[in-house]
């Protein structure tokens, strides 16, 4: 049985296109190979209901591919911490200090529009406040480790093997922000501010992995940070704008970073990092 299997693993992963971009083409196909018949099939039982269920298989699937795909493809005897996430304290440490840096900007960021009465807070049950808490806590770090291993480790490893790491760092937050900008046009017009602010997280989520000797910590904390304090902002209504300022200063769509003030907050985060020395080691 396990001879068996390490075949079908080799065959699997066995990249067929050997052009430049073929491997992040199959790495794409492997991965939807893996998810789409098991997805069909939570759907056709349950519906909608099966969305949430199908989109923790598709976390759990992709954690699975990529150790596969560093294992037979790259190959590494230790896919994951050649992508960044080694068994290290110091991994930790790092993690923390980003995550500290995310709420901390994000919440000085609020802090200052509320001053400024560009906007104000609400009244919000405290139980309401609490399981915002702790959901977006969970939602923000699930969504970073598998966005970083995704966006800041294995593609910017496989851009690095297409051109220099300098241009892998600006085509992979290239390719991140228009991800995550797939929207219809009416929104993408309406929402255009977020583009530059989603190229400029990027750029600095990469540059912390570059400063880090390789080391995801700080980017998943960053990553995570935000998301934590956008997530609890967003579902409880708790800040909301006074119509003071325009909608693209504190940020199109109640988002924070999707405004001018939110651009600078990136700007700054990012310039901090790319000035920080280069210490890139995988």
């Amino acid at each position: 049985m396990g001879a068996s299997l390490e075949r079908w693993a080799h065959g699997l992963y066995r990249v067929p296109w050997q052009r430049p971009y073929g491997r992040l083409c199959w790495f794409v196909v492997v991965l939807g190979t893996l998810f789409l018949p098991i997805a069909g099939l939570l759907y056709g039982f349950w519906g909608e209901a099966a969305i949430p269920l199908m989109g923790v298989l598709l976390y759990v699937l992709f954690a699975g591919h990529l150790w596969a795909w560093g294992y037979y493809v790259v190959p590494t005897r230790r896919p994951f911490a050649d992508y960044g996430l080694p068994w290290q304290g110091q991994l930790g440490l790092e993690l923390a200090r980003g995550w500290l840096l995310g709420t901390g900007s994000l919440g000085i960021l609020l802090g200052t529009h509320l001053i400024l009465g560009w906007q104000a807070a609400t009244v919000v049950e405290a139980t309401t406040l609490g399981k915002a808490v702790l959901a977006g806590l969970g939602t923000g770090l699930a969504v970073a480790v598998i966005e970083e291993l995704l966006f800041r480790g294995w593609l910017l490893a496989e851009l690095a093997l297409l051109c220099p790491r300098t241009a892998a760092f600006w085509w992979s937050s290239g390719i991140f922000a228009i991800l995550h900008f797939l929207k219809p046009l009416e929104v993408i017009l309406a929402t255009w501010v977020q583009f530059p602010g989603l190229m400029l997280l990027g750029l600095a989520l990469a540059w912390s992995k570059r400063a880090s000797g390789g080391r995801l910590g700080w980017a998943i904390g960053l990553h995570g940070g935000l998301v934590w304090v956008y997530y609890i902002v967003n579902t409880t209504g708790w800040i909301v704008p006074t119509g003071v300022a325009p909608e693209w200063v504190t940020g199109i769509g109640r988002n924070p970073l999707a405004g001018g003030t939110g651009l600078l907050v990136l700007g700054a985060i990012a310039l901090y990092f790319r000035q920080q020395p280069y210490n890139y080691g995988k």
